[in-house]
């Protein structure tokens, strides 16, 4: 059974400002979870994410793994930079348009790789 890390929000908050600080990702998962991302062969970060009601809020998820991923599903209210790739990548997530409605749009984003999937919360507040 593989180590799973724990994506509690302390350890996100450090990644976020390790990242703006401009350590690598490989670092930054390392220095957060004291493990190096290549134990893992298919993980994202963080683990689920919660975007802003207004149309272009952004958030970035971190995709490990040794091989080839793809988004398989992605939900309509979002919209990704890359759907696909090789290797550790940063994948920009963006709202494709306001919430006006009563209550978060929210939905998963499938990820694959090596034939895993991941699914990954998200949601959008609404205004």
């Amino acid at each position: 059974m593989k180590k799973k890390p724990n994506f509690s929000l302390p350890r996100r908050m450090a990644a976020k400002v390790l990242t703006l600080l401009g350590f690598s990702s490989s670092f930054v998962f390392m220095a957060c979870y004291g493990v190096p991302p290549t134990e893992y062969r298919f993980e994202v970060f963080p683990g689920d994410l919660v975007l802003d009601a207004d149309e272009g809020s952004e958030a970035e998820l971190t995709v490990y793994t040794d091989g080839d991923w793809a988004a398989t599903a992605v939900p309509s209210f979002v919209s990704l930079s890359d759907s696909s790739g090789a290797g550790p990548s940063v994948v920009t997530v963006r709202t494709t348009g306001d919430n006006h409605g009563s209550a978060p749009a929210d939905s998963v984003i499938v990820l694959e790789a090596d034939g895993e999937r991941l699914e990954v919360p998200v949601a959008q507040n609404y205004k």
